[in-house]
C-alpha cells in the first residue's frame, strides 16, 4: 500500500522488502467501503492493484447441507483495471533488503541492512508486499469436468458456504486461481506471537473436520494437496506507533495486526497509508523551509489510532 500512495504525494521514497520478488499469495482482497473511498481520493490507485484484481461476479450462498443457494448477491459495477508497476521517477522498490537495525534521531533517522545504511526524514514500517503461492496440481478446467465442482467453478461466481461454527468462501483470484478459505473458528488456541505467519496444515484432518458439509465441499478437498493455515496469536497492544522523536512510525499490520475480520486488517492498512501521505502533502504545501515531520507524524496518529483501537478490541 505505502508503495503505492507516498510516491502519488511527491518527495523520493525508497521501499525495502524482505522478500526477493512480487510473486503473490493468491489470496483475495477485501476491502471496507470507507478504504474503497479512501483510494478513489489517491491519483492512480487501480494500478498497484489491477494485476490481482478479478472480476468474479455475484457471492452465492449455500447452507452447509444444501443444494441451491439460499441467496444471490446483487451484481455491481466493474471496477477499473490498469497495468501495475513497481518503479516510478520518485520510488524505487528494493528486495532481499532485512532491515537489521533503526536510529531514532532528533533531525534525522537512520536504518540498516545486510548491504548498505538509509539515512531519511521518516521511517515507516508497514507489512510485506506479498509472499509466494502454491502451485496447483490440476487446472480448474479440468475440476470443472466434474460434476460435484461445477456449481463452484462456474465463470464470474463466488460462493459462501455457512455452517454453525465453520464457513467456507471460494472465489477466483489472479493467474487462473481459485482461492477457497476453510475458516474453521474454534479449532484451536492462539500460537505464539513471533511465529510463523503461515504454516502447513493436516489435509486428512481438514477433511474430517469439514466432513458433514455438502458434497461440493468435500469433493473440492479430495483434490487438495496442500493447504495453509493463518497464524493467530494475542499479543499487547500498542501504547503508540509513534517513536520518541517522531521520525519512525508504525502502519497497517506492523501497527494493529488483527484477525481476518470483516475485512478491518487490509482496510484500516490503507486508511493509514493514505492519511498519512495526505498529512505529509498538507505540511509540503505549507510554505515552510522544513517540515516538521514530528509534528506531522504526532498528529496523524492521533487521527487513527483511537478508531483502530475500537476495532481491534
Amino acid at each position: 500500500m505505502a508503495v503505492s500512495v507516498l510516491p502519488s504525494q511527491g518527495d523520493c521514497h525508497r521501499f525495502l522488502e524482505r522478500q526477493r520478488d512480487t510473486r503473490p499469495h493468491g489470496h483475495a482482497l477485501v476491502t471496507q467501503p470507507a478504504a474503497v473511498r479512501a483510494l478513489e481520493d489517491l491519483k492512480e490507485a487501480h494500478n498497484a492493484f489491477s494485476s490481482i484484481g478479478v472480476d468474479v461476479g455475484a457471492l452465492h450462498w449455500w447452507s452447509y447441507k444444501g443444494i441451491m443457494p439460499i441467496a444471490v448477491q446483487l451484481p455491481t459495477g466493474k471496477s477499473s483495471r490498469a497495468e501495475r508497476r513497481f518503479q516510478t521517477d520518485r520510488s524505487s522498490l528494493l528486495f532481499g533488503k532485512n532491515v537489521q537495525g533503526v536510529e531514532d534521531g532528533p533531525r534525522n533517522s537512520w536504518l540498516w541492512t545486510g548491504d548498505g545504511e538509509y539515512s531519511t526524514d521518516l521511517v515507516i514500517a508497514a507489512d510485506g508486499v506479498l509472499q509466494p503461492i502454491t502451485n496447483e496440481k490440476e487446472t480448474i478446467s479440468q475440476l470443472a469436468q466434474g460434476a460435484r465442482l461445477a456449481p463452484w467453478l462456474e465463470p464470474g461466481t463466488k460462493h459462501g458456504v455457512l455452517g454453525s461454527d465453520r464457513f467456507v468462501f471460494s472465489r477466483f483470484v489472479n493467474n487462473g486461481i481459485l482461492g477457497v478459505l476453510f475458516n474453521d473458528v474454534d479449532h484451536a488456541g492462539s500460537g505464539p506471537v513471533d511465529g510463523n505467519w503461515n504454516t502447513p496444515v493436516d489435509v486428512d484432518a481438514l477433511r474430517t473436520r469439514f466432513s458433514d458439509f455438502k458434497v461440493t465441499t468435500r469433493a473440492f478437498l479430495d483434490h487438495v494437496q496442500h493447504a495453509e493455515k493463518w497464524q493467530m496469536a494475542t499479543g499487547p497492544e500498542l501504547d503508540t506507533w509513534w517513536s520518541a522523536s517522531g521520525r519512525v512510525v508504525l502502519l497497517g499490520d506492523a501497527a494493529h495486526a488483527m484477525l481476518p475480520h470483516a475485512a478491518r486488517g487490509l482496510s484500516e492498512g490503507i486508511e493509514d497509508a493514505i492519511s498519512l501521505s495526505h498529512m505529509l502533502r498538507w505540511a509540503t504545501k505549507s510554505g515552510v523551509d522544513r517540515v516538521d515531520t514530528p509534528a506531522v507524524t504526532d498528529a496523524w496518529v492521533n487521527l487513527p489510532k483511537p478508531r483502530v483501537d475500537i476495532f481491534m478490541k
